[in-house]
């Protein structure tokens, strides 16, 4: 017995696979475009999580004494590919299109549609891996096809344009995916109109966009015009609605407004759960992001149990090597690091690191983020030289692998200056937050929860290195506006009380229960 996971039943109703299967077997023709395989009949919805991959395996079973190059085979070969990218089976779907990309270039041709689609869909694979140099090659060469053999405005061309403008989002060429995503938006809306929902998708893009250019407040009202129509015509939970109501919801939490983040993102889970089943790898990527809202807003205890109850539906439905898995691995090291518990934080964060070495590499981005991590930690365990150690190597692949003005490498250079001030080698570390900071001040503005992040590390800095009135100056101005954003126990906020303390233990803090 498995769940439907469509829209009209969701997991409120379950049903044996065998009899979806039998369904699919008695109804599905090239007329209906073998659709019973992949669509409810009830509700015209694609399948989704169990349901989906249970169909799509037996589709592949049951074509399999058909020729390699049958039309039928090809199309549940894709359709399986396509599954198993959404249940997480990353490895097991580029498996698949290997496979199947030399089959569909012998029968259709190197240029054909078909076969480009499917390059496009295994490049998409790789950039979700964080293999951006592989992914890269593909879409550039897929896109220059697309565009010479069907034009600039065909709806393959521009699927194509937007799958490249993420991977060049993705490795920090946010000025190259902005072009492409207003080119993209203003092509469909000429052709479509303000409201359709091709439009609507290329809002969507254009605010991603918005957001890594440091420009959230229209990243904002672009997703706000998009939420509101997808709720007027579509309905509050429909997939497409909570995907936008969960990317305004990021925004938000960019924007430091944790609070209503953590309201949205807490819509999209129950809606999620209750539409997609509380396992669907959407469902747990929204209760992921609620742990984060709740960590933002010091919520520790909280945020540290639903990430671990996230973490391990996580290894269970996608495995402990996944992506998202590890992600969750991240934010884990990080909450109980704010608990004060470094060793159980450092244990954590190591554990992850080598599951990750050993399953994505050490250069994914999500390995590359754990070694930053274990970075920070060593610091808190009071080894600056051996942050500074791992930091050499790590920063020049963190550049070379997600771009300069990434912001997991952003912070990882702010620990880096902080591990230089703190062995003594002042000018070096200088040098490295200044330029962060005036990085992260750009891209963000100077009143930006990560801006303010390096300013505080900044300031501790010029104390050390002798410029102790300027950088108390620069730690008390950094104080007083996380402290009128963020909430009194925030790690930001937690972090200058204790620099300020600690580099002027005769003092007392303003606001830390005395007057000055």
């Amino acid at each position: 017995v498995i769940q439907r996971g469509c829209c009209c039943r969701g997991d409120m109703g379950a049903i044996h696979a065998e009899c979806l299967i039998e369904q699919a077997v008695f109804s599905a023709s090239p007329e209906n475009n073998y659709h019973p395989w992949t669509h409810c009949s009830i509700c015209s919805y694609p399948f989704t999580g169990t349901s989906e991959l249970a169909l799509a395996r037996a589709w592949v079973d049951r074509v399999s004494p058909l020729p390699a190059e049958a039309a039928e085979k090809l199309r549940a070969t894709e359709n399986l590919a396509l599954a198993l990218r959404a249940a997480g089976g990353l490895a097991e779907a580029v498996k698949v299109y290997t496979e199947i990309i030399p089959v569909l270039r012998r029968a259709e041709g190197a240029t054909a549609v078909s076969t480009m689609e499917a390059e496009a869909c295994l490049a998409e694979i790789h950039a979700s891996q964080g293999k951006f140099d592989q992914a890269l090659e593909i879409q550039q060469r897929v896109y220059r096809q697309l565009r010479e053999s069907l034009g600039a405005e065909s709806s393959r061309t521009l699927y194509a344009a937007v799958g490249l403008a993420n991977t060049y989002g993705h490795m920090g060429k946010f000025t190259v995916a902005e072009a492409m995503r207003r080119e993209v938006l203003e092509i469909q809306t000429r052709l479509h109109g303000p409201d359709h929902p091709k439009t609507l998708n290329a809002m969507i893009g254009l605010a991603i966009s918005c957001t890594d250019l440091g420009k959230p407040a229209e990243a904002a009202e672009l997703e706000s015009a998009v939420l509101a129509i997808r709720k007027r015509v579509l309905g509050a939970e429909h997939p497409r609605t909570l995907h936008t109501m969960n990317n305004l919801a990021a925004t938000y939490f960019d924007m430091d407004r944790f609070g209503e983040a953590e309201e949205l993102h807490r819509n999209v889970f129950e809606s999620r759960a209750r539409v997609l089943g509380k396992d669907h790898p959407e469902t747990l990527m929204s209760g992921h992001n609620v742990g984060c809202t709740l960590f933002s807003q010091a919520k520790f205890v909280e945020a540290e149990r639903l990430q671990v109850e996230i973490c391990e539906a996580r290894a269970r439905v996608l495995g402990e090597g996944n992506p998202a898995t590890l992600i969750t691995r991240v934010d884990m090291a990080d909450v109980i690091l704010a608990q004060e518990e470094v060793e159980r934080a450092h244990e954590e964060a190591a554990s992850a690191l080598k599951v990750a070495e050993a399953s994505l590499g050490s250069v994914h981005m999500v390995t590359l983020q754990l070694k930053a991590r274990l970075s920070e930690i060593l610091i808190q365990m009071g080894n600056p030289q051996a942050s500074a150690d791992v930091l050499v190597d790590l920063l020049p692949q963190m550049e070379a692998e997600l771009g300069q003005n990434n912001q997991f490498r952003l912070l990882a250079m702010a620990t880096q200056g902080d591990a230089l001030s703190l062995t003594g080698r002042h000018d070096e570390a200088l040098a490295v937050l200044n330029k962060t900071h005036s990085t992260q001040t750009e891209l963000h503005g100077a009143g930006h929860s990560k801006s303010l992040r390096t300013a505080s590390v900044l300031g501790a800095a010029l104390v050390r290195a002798g410029e102790a009135e300027r950088g108390v100056a620069l730690l008390e101005a950094t104080l007083a506006k996380q402290r009128s954003m963020l909430h009194e126990d925030h790690v930001n906020v937690v972090a200058t009380l204790r620099r300020l303390k600690d580099l002027r233990p005769s003092e007392t803090v303003l606001g830390d229960g005395a007057s000055a």
